[in-house]
């Protein structure tokens, strides 16, 4: 299947089907980035984003995912601002929802994002903003990301004792899981 998606995608796209545009859209997203061809997934999301408020009236989660994916072919490709800008309405969209765990991938793309950019401030406000998040979802993998992300920038600050509390918060995370 996955030899096809561009063609299914191409053939819905020509004849208007946007429902299926949508479905093997996403799709196609998402393999093009784990081939790594960012230009593949970064139009294949735009046609989702474009489409999607037709197919389903505006599905919420959808459009999300959607914004993550696009957003991590922006990074990958290179387009920071491009990613960060889709990063933060993934955020605000899983936010109005109460997602926790889907605004948590957000959160950490976002800091991330922010860090790989050089925009010290900004990353350290999404690291705060994301570690309560983060703590109430439970789930740790992206917690985990945020508290290291975090100690480095407490460290750069010179804020050792913050720096070492964000790691002892990881140590104990792993030996709990």
């Amino acid at each position: 299947m996955e030899r096809v998606y561009p063609q299914l995608l191409h053939h819905y796209a020509e004849a208007d089907v946007a429902e299926k545009v949508v479905c093997y859209g996403l799709i196609f997203a998402k393999k093009s980035l784990e081939s790594f061809s960012p230009e593949e997934a970064i139009r294949a999301a735009k046609m989702v984003i474009d489409l999607q408020e037709e197919v389903d009236g505006g599905n919420a989660a959808l459009e999300g995912e959607t914004r993550i994916v696009l957003g991590s072919a922006y990074r990958m490709a290179g387009n920071m601002e491009a990613a960060f800008k889709e990063f933060t309405a993934a955020c605000a969209i899983f936010e109005r929802m109460g997602e926790s765990r889907k605004l948590l991938s957000a959160i950490v793309a976002a800091a991330e994002t922010a860090w790989e950019s050089r925009r010290v401030d900004e990353s350290r406000k999404w690291v705060e903003k994301g570690l309560q998040t983060g703590r109430d979802s439970g789930e740790t993998a992206g917690l985990t990301k945020l508290l290291s992300l975090g100690a480095t920038l407490a460290n750069l600050r010179g804020d050792s004792n913050v720096a070492k509390g964000y790691l002892e918060e990881v140590e104990r995370l792993i030996l709990h899981y």
